[in-house]
């Protein structure tokens, strides 16, 4: 079988089916992931695209530091596959740590070896943590991360620019709407004169107003007191 072909869906998630068990290739929160899951059919002849709870999430660390081990494993899958095919018992690898939250074992079963992926979900700010994990058959696991890899990893480049782009993009309205509504406030408040202000303003209208209706002093010395001719009169 060849490496998976992947197709982007309505999300905008790229997805390749392989049997029962789907890789994709998706963002979420600015962020890139490899979904590896085991889907079912809800009913004989449906499709399968229902998700089961078997199945790990790989941030973009994740991923690459699992690639890291894929030469490693393999070789360890040869030599369980010659132990078996000569009648000897196989050594089964010790568990690798690929990240403190994510292992890959291989383990023995009555149907042969089997790659377990084993990921510790939630962070230390959850109260409890758990823990998923997704069996492989050694050719599922070999073709998604060794002949599939090199279209993965394109998929995964593509998908941070599309998500580095996005948020961008987000920062620039956000920018442009703190803009705006800078703008706005600046403008109500040049135009905003308070009400004390008001108040304080009408009194002094008034107050000027009373003062300009009130007579001068000359006025009252005039209406009040006597001429000089009428004094002149009199004697």
């Amino acid at each position: 079988m060849d490496d998976l072909e992947f197709s982007r869906n309505n999300d905008g998630d790229y997805q390749a089916s392989f049997g029962n068990i789907k890789v994709t290739v998706r963002i979420y929160f600015d962020k890139v992931y490899v979904d590896v899951r085991d889907y079912f059919s809800k009913a004989p002849g449906q499709p399968i695209d229902s998700p089961t709870k078997r199945g790990v999430t790989m941030n973009l660390h994740e991923w690459d530091q699992l690639i890291k081990e894929t030469d490693k494993t393999y070789c360890e899958l040869q030599k369980i596959y010659v132990a078996l095919a000569n009648e000897q018992e196989p050594i089964i690898p010790e568990v690798v740590n690929v990240t403190p939250d994510l292992k890959q074992a291989v383990e023995l079963t009555q149907n042969g070896p089997r790659v377990v992926l084993t990921k510790l979900r939630g962070n230390d700010a959850y109260a409890t943590r758990n823990t998923a994990s997704i069996t492989l058959h050694p050719w599922v696991w070999y073709n998604i991360f060794s002949l599939s890899c090199v279209q993965i990893n394109n998929l995964l480049s593509l998908l941070s620019k599309e998500a580095s782009l996005a948020s961008e993009k987000r920062k620039l309205l956000k920018l442009d709407s703190l803009t705006s509504t800078a703008n706005e406030l600046f403008k109500a408040t040049w135009q905003y004169v308070p009400e004390s202000s008001k108040d304080e303003l009408a009194a002094q209208q008034k107050l000027f107003k009373a003062a300009w209706d009130i007579p001068s002093l000359a006025e009252e010395s005039t209406t009040d007191l006597p001429s000089l001719a009428d004094e002149t009169t009199d004697q």
